[in-house]
C-alpha cells in the first residue's frame, strides 16, 4: 500500500458508523403534507370509499387498498418506484394515464416517486371518508412529557461532587452514579482548544493559540478561551449554520421553477449578526415570525433587521407555476406552519391538514385555526402564471414613503420631458417627411461614394444568420451561435488604395465591445461598445467605427470577441477625401444636400443603399432610375414598363407600380416628386384614421398605403434618428422648453435618495380572516363555517391564546403565545438544540419532534433546568453556551471505556465526549484555513444570478460559481443542484427543515478528498508555504505543524522522510509514490512529493475529526 493511498484506509477506519434512514415520523409527515392532499384532490372522487363503485375496482384511500390494487393488479410496490403502477399512471405511461383530467406537474410526480421510494408509509385515517375534525386523538395532553410544566428542582448532589464544575455536572454525574459509570478523564489542553474552536467558530485554532493555551496555567485559562471565542465574529457564522438548516435556507426556490432568490442572503446575514450580538432568543424568534409588526426601533439597523428576519417565512420552496393558485397559497401556508412549529415548539402538524393528528393532541380544527394566521400573511407578491414571492424594502416607513413620492415626481417629470421631445420630434418628422423628394435626390447622389455590405454576407465566421428570433425578414442579422470566441470575416476588394470610413449598423441591449482587425492587425480594440436599447430590429443603430487604410486588391476585415457578439445588420465603407480626418459623406460635394439636415441625408442614403441590394417593393423603381439622366432615364423607365407588363415586377408595391401607368417623368427630380405624393397620401390616410378617434389603430386597411407608411415610420425608417440627432433641428422655443424639463429631471435625479436594500419578507395581507376546515385536506371541499384563528387549544396548556385584533393576521399574537412563561415547549426546544450543537445529540434526540412519536429526554431534569436558566437569564443564548462549555461534562475526553460501553453503548449518559466528524462546511473551511487560503470576511453575497432569474435551465446547466476562498457559509445554496463537496459530506436537503444532519460513511468521501481540486490547491499552497525550510526534516516538521498543528512523531517523521526522499524504510520497504508502485519511475520524478505529503495530511482523520 502506498503512502498516498493509505488515506482511504485511515479515513474509512476513522469515520463514524452510518446512521439509519430518515425516521418513520418524517415519512408520515411527507405523506400527510405532500402526498395525501394530491390523492384527495385528484383521485378520491373515483377511487375511494366515498364512491360505491370505484373505477377499475381500485381504491387509493388506504395502503391496503393500494397493495391489493384493482383490475390492473397491485398499484403499489413499496420501495420500488418502477414496479408501482400508481407511479406509471401519474407519469402518463403508454397503458395507464391518471388523473384523466390532465397530467400532474413534474414536481408533483416526484412527490409520489419519493413517497414510494421511502416505503410508501400511509397512516390510516378515519377521514378517508368524511372529515372528522373533532374526532379523538391518540394521546392526551397529560400523557406527554413535553406539555408538562417546567420542573423547578435544584440540581442533585452526587457523591463525587468534587468532579463537578457547575450545575450541569451535578445532573450528569448523578446519572453516572445511578448506572455505575465513571466519567472519562478531562481531555488534553490542545484537544480541548481545538474542540472549542471548531464548536464555537467552525475554524481551527492557530498553532500560536494552541501553544499559548497549553502554556497558560492560570485557573481561568479555559474560561478566558471560552469568552474569547464567544466574542468572535465567527461564532455567529458557526451557530448561524445550525439555524439555517432549520430555516431551510437556500438562494433559489427549487421545485418547478428554480428561480434565484438573490436577496435571501440578507436573512442569512441577519441570523449571523443577531447571534453575534446575542439577541435574546425570544426577540430572535419573534422577529422571524412577526418582526414587521413590531414598532420601528430608534436604531435604523434594527428596524431593517426586524423586516429582514421575516424572510424565515418566505424561504420555503414553492410550486410557482402551479395553476391552481388557491392550492399554491395553502401549500405555502402548510409549509410555513410545518417549519415554524417544528422549529420553535418541536411539534409536527402537517398530517392535521387532512385529519386529527394520529399521535399528538393536535386537532384538525387546531391546524386550520393556525392556518388562518398564516393565510392572513402576504408571502406571495403575485399569483401570475409563474407566481412571485414577496420582498420588501429595508428602511423606515417614512423614508421609504418619501422616496416613493420622489420617484413618482421623477416619473412625472420624465414623462413630461418625453412628451415634449416626442411632440417636437413628431413635428420635425412631419416637416422632414414633406421634404422626402429632396432627401431622396440627395441620397441618390451620395450612393456613388459608398460601399454597403449585409452582415449575412460574411466571407467566413461562426456567427449565425437570424431572420426570426432577433432578426426579421426585412432586418436579417448575424449573432452569436455557439460558445467560445466569435468572429466574422469580410473580404473587401477595392480597385485602388485609399482611406475608407467604417460604419456598422448593430443592436446591443448590453455593452459587447468588439475587436476590429484589418489583414490580421488590430485597428480598433474596443468598437461598438455603446448600447442601443434592445436586441431587436427596433434597436438597430448606425455607429461610426473609424477610418481604415485599404490597399488595392483584397483586404480582410474581421470582427471578433471572446464571448457573445452584438447583433450585426449592415456595414458601410465611405470614401474619405485626402487631407480629411473623417468622411463628410454624404454632404460634401452633394448639390442636392444644401439646406438639408446632414444626419437625415446620411440616414436616407444608407436606407436606399440597403434597399438597392434587394428587389425592394417600395424603392425598386427609384433605385433603377435615380442615378440616370436624359435618354438613359427615359429608356430605363420604358424598360420597367415592359417588365411590369410581363409580370416580372409582381412583388412591387401596387401604388409604386401605378407610377408606371402615368405619364412618364422626365427626370429623377420629377420621379422623386411622385414618390413624395405617394408618401404624403400614406401620411394623410394615417392622420385621418387617427383623427376619427381610432387611437388603437395598428395599421391601414390598404396594404399598399400601409407599406409606404412603414417605409417612413417603421423600424427601417430613415426618419428614426436619435433624440440627440434631432434636438438641434427643433424650434428655439421648443429647445428652451425641453431644456427646462430636462433640468427638472436632472435635479430630481441628483436628489433622489439611493435605492433601499431589499429582502425576502412578509407583511399582513390586505384581507385577513379565518379559514374553514378542508375536508380530507382538499381546498375544493371546505366546511361551511370558518375556524376562528388561535393556537393549539387541544394541547390544553395552562395559558390562554392572545386575542387577535381586528384586521391583524395574528402572527404577533402567535409569537407572544410561544413565549408565554407558562408555555414549556419553546424553552425546552431551544436549549435542547444548543445541547445538540455542542454534543452532537440533544438530550431529546428528535429535536424537532417533542410529540408522542419523538424521543423521550435522557436527562429530563437537566433539560428543564437549562430551560429555566435560559428564561431567567433573559433568553441569552451566549450565557447558556458559556455554562455548558465551562462544565466538566463538555471537557471530558473521547477515550473509550469497555465497561462503560457495555452498560451504556450509545453513551446516552454522557460518560465520555463523542468523537465527531466535521460537517461539510467545516471540512472545506478547515482545509482553506490550514493552507492559508481562507478569506474570513463576514457577510455579503457570492450569488451573482439576477433576482428571479433561472439558476438552472431546462438542461440543468448550473449558472452558479462556487470558486471563492470565503467561508462555505457564503457559498450559494441552490436547490436541485448542490456543490459536489456538500453532497459528498451530507449537506441536508435545503428544501425542508432539518433538525440534525446525517453522518454517513462512504468510500466516495475518501475518493473525493483524494481527487478534489480543493485539496490539490490547498496542498500546493501548504507545500509552497513550507519551502523556505531547505532541510527536509525541518520542512516536514513545519508541514505537520501547519496542517496538524503539532510536530510529527519519530515514526511519522521517518515515514515522511522516506516518502519525500524516495528512500527505503527499515527492512528495505519503500513508500510507494502511487498505488501499486514500489519503485521510482519516470512519472515519479515529475511529481511534487511535498505537495502529495501535504495532500495526505490535509485528508487525514486528524484533520477531519474533532475529539
Amino acid at each position: 500500500m502506498s503512502f498516498l493511498s493509505s488515506i482511504v484506509v485511515s479515513l474509512v477506519a476513522g469515520l463514524a458508523p452510518a446512521q439509519s434512514a430518515a425516521s418513520t415520523a418524517a415519512d408520515e409527515t411527507h405523506f400527510e403534507s405532500k402526498v395525501r392532499p394530491l390523492l384527495v384532490q385528484h383521485c378520491y372522487e373515483c377511487h375511494s370509499s366515498a364512491t360505491s363503485r370505484p373505477k377499475g375496482r381500485l381504491r387509493v384511500d388506504s395502503r391496503a387498498a393500494l397493495l391489493e390494487g384493482g383490475l390492473s393488479g397491485p398499484a403499489l410496490v413499496p420501495g420500488d418506484v418502477e414496479a408501482s403502477l400508481l407511479v406509471e399512471a401519474v407519469r402518463y405511461g403508454d397503458a395507464l394515464q391518471m388523473p384523466p383530467k390532465g397530467k400532474l406537474t413534474d414536481a408533483e410526480i416526484a412527490l409520489f416517486e419519493e413517497w414510494v421510494r421511502r416505503g410508501a408509509v400511509f397512516p390510516e385515517s378515519e377521514s378517508s371518508g368524511a372529515a372528522a375534525p373533532s374526532g379523538p386523538v391518540a394521546a392526551k395532553p397529560s400523557e406527554l412529557w413535553a406539555l408538562k410544566p417546567l420542573r423547578d428542582e435544584a440540581p442533585p448532589t452526587p457523591r463525587d461532587e468534587a468532579w463537578c464544575s457547575n450545575e450541569i455536572d451535578r445532573f450528569i454525574r448523578a446519572r453516572h452514579e445511578q448506572l455505575g459509570l465513571a466519567p472519562a478523564p478531562r481531555a488534553e489542553k490542545r484537544t480541548l482548544l481545538r474542540r472549542l474552536s471548531f464548536d464555537l467558530t467552525g475554524l481551527p485554532p492557530s498553532l500560536e493559540e494552541l501553544d499559548a493555551f497549553e502554556r497558560d496555567s492560570a485557573p481561568d485559562a479555559w474560561e478566558r478561551a471560552v469568552d474569547r471565542l464567544l466574542a468572535s465574529p465567527h461564532y455567529g457564522e458557526r451557530w448561524g449554520r445550525y439555524w439555517l438548516d432549520l430555516a431551510r435556507y437556500s438562494d433559489s426556490n427549487g421545485l418547478d421553477e428554480n428561480l434565484a432568490m438573490s436577496h435571501a442572503w440578507r436573512y442569512r446575514d441577519w441570523v449571523v449578526r443577531a447571534l453575534n450580538q446575542d439577541l435574546p432568543y425570544d426577540q430572535f424568534a419573534t422577529w422571524q415570525i412577526a418582526g414587521d409588526l413590531l414598532p420601528e426601533a430608534e436604531d435604523e439597523q434594527q428596524t431593517k433587521d426586524q423586516i429582514a428576519a421575516t424572510g424565515f417565512l418566505v424561504l420555503g420552496p414553492k410550486m410557482l407555476a402551479e395553476q391552481d393558485k388557491e392550492k399554491l397559497v395553502y401549500d405555502v401556508v402548510d409549509e410555513q406552519m410545518d417549519v415554524a412549529c417544528r422549529t420553535f415548539v418541536g411539534l409536527t402538524m402537517g398530517c392535521a391538514r387532512c385529519h386529527d393528528h394520529k399521535f399528538d393532541p393536535i386537532s384538525q380544527a387546531d391546524y386550520y385555526a393556525l392556518a388562518g394566521v398564516f393565510k392572513s400573511t402576504a408571502t406571495m407578491d403575485n399569483l401570475g402564471f409563474v407566481s412571485g414571492w414577496n420582498e420588501r424594502e429595508l428602511g423606515r416607513a417614512a423614508d421609504i414613503a418619501a422616496r416613493r413620492e420622489h420617484v413618482e415626481k421623477l416619473g412625472a417629470a420624465r414623462a413630461e420631458l418625453e412628451k415634449l421631445r416626442s411632440e417636437a420630434d413628431e413635428e420635425l418628422v412631419r416637416r422632414w417627411a414633406a421634404d422626402t423628394s429632396r432627401y431622396m435626390l440627395a441620397a441618390a447622389h451620395a450612393t456613388r461614394g459608398a460601399l454597403l455590405l449585409e452582415a449575412e454576407e460574411q466571407s467566413r465566421g461562426n456567427l449565425i444568420v437570424d431572420r426570426e428570433q432577433y432578426g426579421s425578414a426585412q432586418t436579417v442579422i448575424t449573432r452569436t451561435g455557439n460558445a467560445g470566441r466569435q468572429y466574422a470575416d469580410f473580404d473587401l476588394t477595392v480597385a485602388s488604395a485609399g482611406r475608407r470610413q467604417l460604419e456598422v449598423r448593430y443592436a446591443a441591449q448590453t455593452s459587447r465591445p468588439v475587436r476590429v482587425l484589418l489583414d490580421g492587425d488590430v485597428v480598433f480594440e474596443s468598437a461598438l461598445a455603446e448600447t442601443t436599447g434592445s436586441w431587436n430590429p427596433d434597436g438597430q443603430r448606425w455607429a461610426q467605427v473609424g477610418v481604415l487604410e485599404l490597399r488595392a486588391g483584397r483586404n480582410v476585415l474581421r470582427f471578433e470577441r471572446e464571448h457573445d457578439m452584438p447583433h450585426f445588420d449592415k456595414l458601410a465603407l465611405l470614401d474619405v477625401a485626402p487631407g480629411r480626418e473623417r468622411s463628410d459623406w454624404p454632404i460634401e460635394g452633394n448639390p442636392w444636400a444644401a439646406g438639408l439636415a446632414p444626419e437625415l441625408v446620411r440616414a436616407w442614403t444608407l436606407t436606399l443603399m440597403a434597399s438597392a441590394r434587394r428587389d425592394d417593393p417600395i424603392f425598386g423603381l427609384w433605385n433603377a432610375c435615380a442615378t440616370l439622366e436624359g435618354e438613359r432615364f427615359e429608356e430605363e423607365f420604358e424598360r420597367l414598363r415592359g417588365e411590369r407588363d410581363a409580370g416580372r415586377l409582381a412583388t412591387w408595391n401596387p401604388l409604386v407600380l401605378g407610377l408606371l401607368d402615368a405619364l412618364a417623368p422626365s427626370s429623377p427630380r420629377e420621379l422623386a416628386g411622385r414618390y413624395q405624393a405617394l408618401f404624403s397620401a400614406a401620411e394623410a390616410a394615417w392622420r385621418t384614421r387617427r383623427s376619427e378617434g381610432d387611437k388603437l389603430i395598428e395599421k391601414l386597411d390598404d396594404a399598399g398605403l400601409e407599406a409606404l407608411r412603414l417605409a417612413l415610420r417603421g423600424g427601417e425608417s430613415p426618419l428614426r434618428l436619435s433624440s440627440e440627432a434631432m434636438a438641434p433641428h427643433h424650434a428655439e422655443a421648443t429647445r428652451t422648453a425641453i431644456a427646462a424639463a430636462l433640468e427638472k429631471v436632472q435635479t430630481l435625479e441628483h436628489t433622489l435618495p439611493p435605492e433601499f436594500e431589499r429582502a425576502l419578507a412578509v407583511r399582513d395581507a390586505s384581507e385577513v380572516g379565518d379559514v374553514p376546515v378542508f375536508k380530507r385536506g382538499s381546498h375544493l371541499d371546505k366546511s361551511e363555517v370558518a375556524t376562528p384563528r388561535g393556537f393549539f387549544s387541544a394541547l390544553e396548556l395552562p395559558l390562554e391564546s392572545p386575542a387577535i385584533p381586528a384586521g391583524a393576521s395574528g402572527r404577533l399574537e402567535f409569537a407572544r403565545w410561544l413565549f408565554d412563561p407558562r408555555n414549556p415547549l419553546t424553552a425546552r426546544v431551544i436549549v435542547n438544540r444548543l445541547w445538540q450543537g455542542h454534543f452532537g445529540r440533544g438530550l431529546v434526540a428528535s429535536s424537532s419532534n417533542f410529540g408522542a412519536r419523538g424521543d423521550a429526554p435522557t436527562h429530563p431534569e437537566l433539560l428543564d433546568w437549562l430551560a429555566r436558566e435560559l428564561v431567567r437569564r433573559g433568553w441569552s443564548l451566549k450565557s447558556l453556551h458559556r455554562t455548558i462549555l465551562l462544565s466538566e461534562t463538555y471537557r471530558m475526553s473521547a477515550r473509550d471505556d469497555a465497561q462503560a460501553r457495555a452498560v451504556d453503548p450509545e453513551n446516552l449518559a454522557l460518560w465520555r465526549f463523542e468523537r465527531r466528524r466535521l460537517d461539510a462546511e467545516a471540512v472545506r473551511d478547515n482545509v482553506l484555513a490550514l493552507s492559508g487560503q481562507l478569506q474570513r470576511d463576514v457577510g455579503g453575497s457570492l450569488f451573482m444570478v439576477g433576482n428571479r432569474g433561472y439558476v438552472t435551465n431546462d438542461q440543468s446547466n448550473d449558472a452558479v460559481n462556487y470558486e471563492s476562498p470565503r467561508r462555505s457559509l457564503y457559498l450559494p445554496i441552490v436547490r436541485n443542484a448542490m456543490l459536489d463537496l456538500f453532497v459528498a459530506f451530507d449537506y441536508p436537503d435545503p428544501s425542508v427543515t432539518v433538525e440534525a444532519r446525517p453522518n454517513t460513511t462512504s468510500p466516495s468521501q475518501a475518493l473525493y478528498l483524494m481527487n478534489s481540486p480543493l485539496l490539490r490547491s490547498a496542498s500546493e499552497a501548504v507545500a509552497a508555504a513550507t519551502q523556505e525550510h531547505a532541510e527536509p526534516r525541518a520542512r516536514i516538521v513545519a508541514l505537520y505543524q501547519r496542517v496538524l498543528l503539532r510536530a510529527p512523531s519519530e515514526r511519522e517523521l521517518a515515514r515522511a522522510l522516506a516518502f519525500v526522499l524516495d528512500e527505503p524504510l527499515e527492512g528495505g520497504l519503500r513508500v510507494a509514490a502511487n498505488v501499486g508502485e514500489s519503485a521510482p519511475s519516470e512519472a515519479r520524478t515529475r511529481r511534487d512529493p511535498w505537495r502529495e505529503l501535504a495532500h495526505v495530511l490535509l485528508s487525514s482523520s486528524e484533520v477531519l475529526y474533532v475529539d
